[in-house]
């Protein structure tokens, strides 16, 4: 799904085009590192209630659905006839666990992904 965002362009004060997006004069630009994210996954929504800042990593725990439409943190296991949960941590995945449906696993994904955040 493509998204779009709600951005001005500018010339700044050297002369140069710059673009200036509406998250980033509602809530504020982020420091380098992080990022603004919209709660509910729409960047049409700007409401200051919607938006927070966050790291990138945390910005991509919170969205729903991988690129090939399937939930993330939950891939289907054939050999086992069961949906596994699991988790990124750098360049390692660990395992968490075979559940019965997509949904399940996704959800297991996403509690491991907020304590995970907890502990760092």
């Amino acid at each position: 799904m493509k998204k779009y965002y709600v951005v001005r362009s500018n010339i700044n004060r050297l002369g140069k085009p710059s673009t200036e997006y509406l998250h980033h004069y509602v809530i504020g630009k982020p420091f380098k590192g992080f990022v603004v994210d919209h709660i509910d996954g729409d960047p049409l929504n700007n409401q200051i209630d919607n938006l927070r800042i966050v790291t990138h990593r945390q910005n991509l725990q919170n969205k729903k659905v991988n690129r090939d439409g399937k939930l993330c943190g939950a891939s289907y296991r054939p050999e086992k006839g069961k949906w596994q949960a699991y988790m990124r941590i750098g360049k390692k995945t660990k395992s968490l666990g075979y559940y019965v449906t997509e949904k399940e696993a996704h959800l297991v994904y996403m509690d491991a992904t907020k304590r995970n955040d907890k502990t760092n």
